[in-house]
């Protein structure tokens, strides 16, 4: 199993649209990261994304450039949600997984998850 945690894209200010979604430079970072992953011919079991605008967008720009059977929206990986439960769901997942969310989330998440687990 391989765990892929991926920060979403370069976002707006919040004053300019408080759902803060992809700024023109996070889109562009974002699809070049895709198309890098596209010439990995990298495929994953499932992506799971939270609900916040920067982190679906970034989401959907990799799935379309992927191999990915199923794409899941949480509400459990916000920026300050906790980590707890995740090794136990991954470890059970027993496939490859690409996380796509936000800081400080993910560096928690890559600090309990330890390579040697999965």
């Amino acid at each position: 199993m391989i765990l892929y945690l991926i920060q979403h894209g370069i976002a707006v200010p919040e004053e300019q649209d408080p759902q803060k979604p992809l700024s023109m430079e996070g889109i562009e970072d974002t699809k070049k990261m895709a198309r890098f992953l596209k010439e990995k011919d990298l495929k994953v079991e499932q992506i799971w994304h939270s609900k916040k605008m920067r982190s679906v967008q970034t989401a959907q720009i990799i799935s379309e450039a992927i191999t990915c059977k199923n794409m899941e929206e949480r509400d459990d990986i916000d920026p300050k949600n906790p980590v707890d439960k995740f090794r136990e769901e991954i470890q059970g997942l027993n496939a490859d997984l690409m996380i796509v969310g936000h800081l400080p989330f993910l560096q928690k998440l890559a600090w309990f998850v330890p390579p040697y687990l999965l």
